[in-house]
């Protein structure tokens, strides 16, 4: 692990919640207590609850996790009927994930217990056992967040998941085999599925039918933000916009969310399959919610600017947008370049742990950041990262990539973003990769 685990929850005050580190010195999250969510039961009779995040990378569907498992509690399921399945809070940058931790006790919430990684191994295990402790009446409800895609070979859609250490590539997890999995044993229950992630229709056909209901906020070809999705949907029970409805059911929840969405901008393309329909009236109203996520046409979004602009605002970083700059980076001793693109998702998160990094090291190289272009997934050379290239003699096929100058010439760099493997929780795949701080300490350590 290359971070002190323990200094790491303490800056972000969460060994108050009950979080600890086991003998061996592999990670884990201790056992859930009643100091985790005081305000609700630990068990209830409504069922048991599922929540992925496969996405080990973007922060944005560490945020639906909360928003998530705060829905579950106030719609009757209890602490330790919720599992969760996502990258540890550690694979993230400390200053996020402190916002996380004081938006939810302010309120009356702690971070949400992860018990493992959300790989396909840990899926299984995790529905199978979820499934053999459901009750005749009882409930399954599963969220997915993260990406997805279709299969057009195999025609199916599949929800990325976690990727597992040695495998070499991420988990997929398909429609067609989230549905044999909830109807392993045939047991007989009632289940809500959701997934928002884009081009995942399939989950919405496949997986619904008689006893379960499934949605997905994206009809084929399309592609719709899960940010605002999860934040409209899981706030819907306790929105005083259906305070007038005595039984707010599943339906109504997501016919409510199709509006808000539609007209805050961030148009939603739901899919949804099943007959079975919850009623979601809160077991009881918390005093907060999660977040306020602006859509699209809100005038915030136009104050919002990219990590690496608010770092070279406040003069820790150098963009190179001129000749001058630019022949003053390669003038330097030592220096890092950081080539990075406006609108790449794996950008943003390097300069989140490098503002952690540049925030947290008294003394560091001076670091020089090139923007590339960055349209439709695909790297296009800006100018000063063409002249890099031809004065460096190498080649910059994608971002975000990370050199180590020193004495005129590179000696050390990072295509991708630097990682390094990390032991999380107790399940069957308990080895990923989470972005290695050791590693951006050498590349900036002077």
């Amino acid at each position: 692990m290359d971070i002190a685990r323990r200094d790491f929850l303490q800056r972000i005050g969460l060994t108050a919640a009950g979080i600890g580190l086991n003998a061996c010195g592999a990670s884990r999250l201790s056992q859930r207590t009643e100091e985790f969510h005081p305000q609700y039961p630990q068990r209830t009779k409504r069922g048991k609850a599922l929540i992925l995040n496969g996405d080990q990378w973007d922060f944005y569907h560490m945020e639906n996790i909360v928003r998530a498992e705060r829905f579950l509690l106030g719609i009757g399921y209890g602490s330790e009927d919720i599992t969760i399945l996502s990258a540890p809070y550690e694979a993230f940058p400390k200053q996020k994930v402190g916002y996380l931790q004081n938006d939810a006790t302010e309120g009356g919430f702690y971070l949400p217990h992860i018990e493992g990684l959300a790989t396909l191994r840990n899926t299984e295990v995790t529905l199978e056992r979820l499934v053999g402790e459901l009750a005749t009446d009882q409930e399954l409800f599963v969220y997915i967040t993260g990406h997805g895609g279709v299969d057009e070979k195999k025609k199916n859609s599949y929800a990325q998941l976690n990727e597992p250490f040695a495998r070499g590539r991420y988990d997929k997890l398909t429609d067609q085999h989230l549905s044999e999995l909830l109807q392993k044993g045939k047991k007989s229950y009632k289940g809500v599925v959701v997934f928002d992630g884009c081009n995942g229709e399939g989950f919405a056909e496949v997986v619904g039918g008689e006893n379960i209901t499934a949605i997905t906020k994206s009809a084929k070809g399309q592609t719709d933000s899960c940010v605002y999705f999860a934040n409209e949907f899981f706030h819907t029970p306790f929105n005083w916009g259906l305070d007038d409805k005595r039984n707010v059911t599943l339906t109504d929840a997501l016919e409510y969310t199709t509006k808000a969405l539609d007209k805050g901008g961030a148009k939603a393309h739901i899919t949804m399959r099943g007959s079975y329909n919850p009623i979601l009236v809160p077991e009881v109203k918390p005093s907060s919610m999660l977040f306020s996520v602006f859509m699209p046409n809100s005038p915030v979004q136009s104050f919002r600017e990219p990590t690496i602009d608010q770092l070279a605002r406040e003069g820790k970083v150098f963009l190179v947008q001129d000749e001058a700059m630019h022949s003053r980076a390669l003038a330097e001793p030592n220096a890092v370049f950081y080539v990075q693109a406006d609108g790449c998702g794996a950008c943003e998160n390097l300069s989140s742990f490098l503002a952690e990094r540049l925030e947290e090291k008294k003394k560091t190289v001076p670091v020089y950041v090139f923007k590339n272009d960055f349209e439709e997934g695909k790297v296009k050379n800006a100018p000063d990262t063409a002249r890099l290239e031809r004065e460096l003699g190498i080649q910059i096929t994608s971002v975000p990539l990370l050199l180590r100058w020193e004495s005129g010439k590179i000696v050390s760099g990072y295509d991708s973003i630097p990682v390094d493997i990390y032991g999380y929780g107790n399940l069957p795949d308990r080895y990923s990769y989470m972005v290695s701080r050791v590693k951006i300490d050498r590349m900036l350590a002077r």
